[in-house]
């Protein structure tokens, strides 16, 4: 949602100081993992499902660093 509203804002003003980085693919890409890794049972499942977590909350944090950069806190 953050990326979509910041390609809006991109587009509309024609441009920002720093480009508007999509990580949609990514985040996607992690979701599936995800979903993959839940499908197998025990211990061996449950580390593949925590390390996609792992990937997709840090993916998270760039995102929100990449917008907190936009508005001033």
């Amino acid at each position: 949602m953050l990326t979509r509203g910041m390609k809006k804002i991109e587009s509309k003003l024609g441009g920002l100081k720093k480009k508007v980085r999509n990580r949609m693919r990514s985040v996607t890409k992690r979701v599936i993992a995800i979903a993959y890794a839940a499908r197998h049972k025990g211990e061996a499942g449950e580390n593949k499902r925590k390390q996609q977590y792992r990937e997709l909350l840090r993916l998270t944090r760039q995102i929100l660093n990449d917008t907190s950069e936009f508005w001033p806190k």
